[in-house]
């Protein structure tokens, strides 16, 4: 079975957004095609969570939507579902939070950050889920699927300059 594909086009180029049986399930940035191979391949099935998906995308880049509605499954291990699900309730919209409170705030140690960081790694559903708003302890920007300047830009749209960081 495969998805359906539809893509926003933004500074940062393309981002690919697929959907099956009504949830998104992918969200990178990466050509449609090369999205809808690592999920079996595209299908003309119902776009409307993917048409919805990008909307909100667009909205958000232009400044407009804060939060997301259009629903997502993840398809990782349990463990990276409770982290990605401990993200989008505890960090919102302008806010910037370590590794290591990330898993403070799980009830783990503070050194299961790099289990965290290996879960935020893994995110199927980049900008959806978002785990831009997660940093070093130092503050430092570490590791983006989407790659570094993009998250920079991401955290900047929401907080403004790298000054503005509110660090956790």
């Amino acid at each position: 079975m495969g998805v359906t594909v539809r893509t926003a086009r933004t500074e940062f180029g393309e981002l690919s957004v697929a959907a099956r049986a009504g949830a998104v399930v992918g969200c990178q940035f990466m050509a449609a095609e090369r999205l809808a191979q690592r999920f079996g391949g595209a299908d003309d099935g119902d776009s409307r969570v993917a048409e919805w998906a990008v909307e909100e995308i667009t909205g958000y880049l232009a400044g407009a939507v804060r939060e997301f509605t259009a629903p997502v499954r993840l398809g990782v291990s349990e463990f990276d579902q409770r982290v990605l699900a401990a993200l989008t309730e505890r960090v919102g919209y302008g806010t910037t939070v370590s590794y290591g409170w990330l898993a403070k705030e799980m009830g783990l140690p503070v050194t299961a950050s790099r289990a965290v960081g290996k879960a935020l790694a893994g995110n199927p559903v980049l900008v959806l889920v978002p785990c831009h708003r997660v940093v070093g302890a130092s503050g430092a920007l570490t590791g983006y699927a989407g790659g570094l300047p993009v998250k920079r830009a991401l955290l900047d749209l929401e907080t403004g300059t790298p000054e503005d960081l509110l660090l956790f």
